[in-house]
């Protein structure tokens, strides 16, 4: 058995299974919350849908305070590499070399489920609002992630922190385009023109990210060939 396979196979099924569930918890939060609306019992696919919606709402509340709690309690194992190969998914790209980036790494893996637990009720529950609380509440999601980054800046690598940053400032940047697009701009020409320069922002924002992709792929590609 190979070095790699030794390292991945105790902690193989959690890590695609942690990989799942923090990279669908928007989907499960949104879907739950959405299906939780207007129940219905008429069929079995009715309580099928009801039953995976009552699931996903646990998963919606559960799951950060999983996080939290757990790596809160384990916070000196996390760069054990036996508990890292099993739980590693959950905070992985972060710094664990001390108890303060350990700490920091931990509120960092929380606040991605946090924010985006706040974007669904945003999104479901305020929908029928007035637009400006929506529109502001995203527009504070994004600034305190960005406070929080800054502040916290746990990741082990300088490029992945950079960019993540650079991307949050390009967020919170478009976050205030959409106040554009209402009766506060009655012009439609001008809509239209902010349009332009709102999709300008993000192709640089694209641009940027795609450049840095293909640079860190073409060092690593000279790094192993050399």
């Amino acid at each position: 058995m190979s070095k790699i396979e030794e390292y991945l196979k105790p902690g193989l099924f959690n890590g695609l299974f942690y990989i799942f569930m923090v990279e669908t918890y928007l989907d499960w939060a949104i879907s739950s919350a959405l299906r939780l609306e207007q129940p219905m019992y008429e069929t079995g696919s009715d309580y099928f849908d009801l039953t995976l919606a009552i699931v996903g709402a646990i998963i919606t509340l559960v799951l950060p305070f999983y996080v939290y709690f757990y790596l809160k309690k384990n916070i000196n194992q996390l760069g054990d590499k036996y508990f890292k190969s099993k739980h590693g998914a959950l905070y992985d790209g972060f710094i664990t070399e001390n108890a303060s980036r350990r700490l920091a790494s931990i509120k960092m893996s929380t606040w991605f489920l946090i924010r985006r637990f706040f974007t669904a009720v945003n999104l479901i529950y305020l929908r029928d609002k007035t637009i400006w609380i929506q529109l502001t509440l995203n527009t504070w999601l994004s600034l305190i992630d960005i406070c929080f980054k800054f502040h916290l800046s746990p990741y082990e690598s300088k490029v992945a922190g950079f960019m993540d940053k650079f991307n949050d400032c390009f967020v919170l940047t478009c976050a205030y385009f959409p106040y554009l697009f209402t009766d506060l701009i009655p012009s439609p020409e001008d809509k239209y023109f902010i349009g332009w320069f709102y999709n300008g922002t993000i192709g640089i924002m694209v641009a940027a990210n795609i450049f840095i992709m293909f640079k860190t792929a073409s060092e690593s590609f000279k790094e192993k060939i050399s």
